[in-house]
């Protein structure tokens, strides 16, 4: 709790906001509240306290919000203000309640990396369902001609094919997996022979 007259002076402060900004408390009286705010925060301040005094309207005293603060080190961090202000003596005095909230906000961050990632599974499981259905159509075609059988120049490149497109289904069947959250194992395949290279690239 940080207690400041209407001109944003500090008149008191509570143990647990001089720990949270980091400062003794005789380094914080007699300074105003700006001190503890960000450069794009504290430009703004002393309009928003004038505007209340001269109109009335609340645009930061009695509505609390989540904003930044400025610790003694230079770390910015994020923080929930509740500012209330009363008469005390005549004097105008605005009374500061303050809440960190880093823990919050990178509990707050890791969901939403954990949502990023669950999205990404999404999409990486939808993309390898259809792949899977296309090397289906492929595998069959090639087994069909296989099964009806083929000259000796045309067996060993069906067999090829038929290879290659049982590791892609392998390959995307993992990759499901992995979008329900599996283990992703490494796929091991046999290196393409020169002899093939040298095959015409169709039956």
């Amino acid at each position: 709790m940080i207690v400041s007259d209407k001109d944003g002076t500090i008149l008191r402060s509570n143990d647990a906001a001089t720990k949270l900004f980091q400062h003794e408390l005789a380094e914080l009286v007699g300074q105003n509240v700006r001190i503890l705010m960000p450069t794009n925060m504290a430009d703004h301040h002393n309009g928003y306290i004038a505007h209340h005094i001269e109109t009335g309207q609340r645009r930061i005293i009695g509505i609390g919000r989540d904003v930044e603060g400025l610790r003694k080190d230079g770390t910015v961090f994020p923080l929930h203000l509740s500012v209330g202000n009363a008469e005390v003596d005549g004097q105008r005095l605005f009374v500061a309640i303050m809440h960190d909230l880093t823990n919050r906000k990178v509990t707050e961050d890791a969901l939403a990396r954990s949502q990023r990632l669950d999205a990404t599974g999404q999409m990486t499981g939808g993309i390898a369902h259809d792949f899977n259905n296309l090397l289906t159509v492929i595998i069959g075609n090639l087994e069909l001609l296989e099964i009806r059988g083929a000259d000796d120049r045309q067996m060993p490149l069906i067999k090829d094919a038929l290879d290659s497109a049982k590791l892609g289904a392998d390959l995307t069947t993992r990759l499901m997996i992995f979008a329900r959250k599996g283990n992703l194992k490494p796929v091991e395949s046999e290196p393409i022979t020169t002899e093939t290279d040298q095959r015409p690239s169709s039956v």
